[in-house]
């Protein structure tokens, strides 16, 4: 067994849990110590696996806290050497009308021109992966359930579309159930695989803000919209907070530097 193998094996054996991995690989114990086979053989398992050996590893990964040891995926890995044209969509698994209608237009304006990344979940994750697979965009899911676990589960249909069309990326094998930190943990990846964060509606305490928090610490742009004056809105305390206030697509294809930035006054 190889030091590639070893990685998958363990990742396996810990069933994605990093923490316990790093510690594993910290402390210098074979696989004989911590698992009492003298003769390990890499179990099947049914997906493709990406190491941090991997040659084809993306930097964006490795420089991203917590790199991921191993990343289990289904679909096209070849999205991950696009990665300067990606953007994560995120937001509330309960949008309001107004949220679903910007987030559709707003994946509308930019899809053709860049990756959307997001976390698969309910409300404007899904509402982003769906809109950019129907203009027949590209988009990344990256999940907190293992790689052929769908969560949640109404998300089905999106999950095959995606595994079809884009790319699916998880750090937990097979079918892992999720427990309730995977998801906070995983949005670090959200955040490593786009040059910037887009938020269409949320609220102060949940995965959004995490994901948000991951963007400020490394400086990577958040965009988002204005919301109605008088009622509680996270995206206009960003505003407040300094985020890039946007109005289309262009807005942060111009910000990007991948669209000419239109004139003020035209004569």
């Amino acid at each position: 067994m190889n030091a590639r193998e070893m990685l998958i094996y363990i990742a396996l054996r810990f069933n994605g849990d990093y923490h316990l991995m790093r510690d594993f690989l910290a402390n210098h114990k074979t696989i004989e110590e911590e698992f009492g086979e003298s003769d390990p053989k890499l179990p099947n398992f049914n997906s493709k696996a990406l190491t941090i050996l991997d040659e084809d590893y993306p930097d964006e990964l490795k420089n991203c806290w917590c790199p991921p040891i191993v990343l289990f995926y289904q679909g096209n890995i070849s999205l991950l050497k696009e990665l300067s044209k990606a953007i994560a969509v995120i937001g509330t698994r309960k949008p309001t009308k107004y949220g679903i209608e910007a987030t559709k237009k707003l994946v509308k304006e930019i899809d053709k021109d860049m990756i959307i990344v997001s976390g698969l979940a309910r409300g404007i994750d899904a509402i982003a992966h769906m809109q950019c697979l129907n203009d027949r965009g590209k988009t990344i899911a990256v999940l907190g359930s293992g790689i052929n676990y769908c969560y949640p589960e109404d998300n089905q249909e999106i999950y095959d579309h995606i595994k079809e069309k884009g790319l699916i990326v998880s750090e937990y094998p097979d079918k892992s159930v999720p427990s309730q930190t995977n998801f906070p943990f995983r949005n670090r990846l959200i955040n490593a695989l786009s040059r910037g964060v887009l938020v269409t509606e949320a609220f102060a305490r949940s995965g959004t803000s995490i994901t948000v928090n991951y963007a400020l610490s490394v400086n990577k742009p958040v965009f988002t919209i204005p919301h109605q004056i008088g009622k509680y809105s996270f995206c206009n305390e960003l505003i407040k907070d300094g985020a890039e206030i946007i109005e289309s697509g262009d807005d942060i294809l111009e910000y990007l530097g991948l669209k000419k930035n239109k004139p003020i006054f035209e004569i």
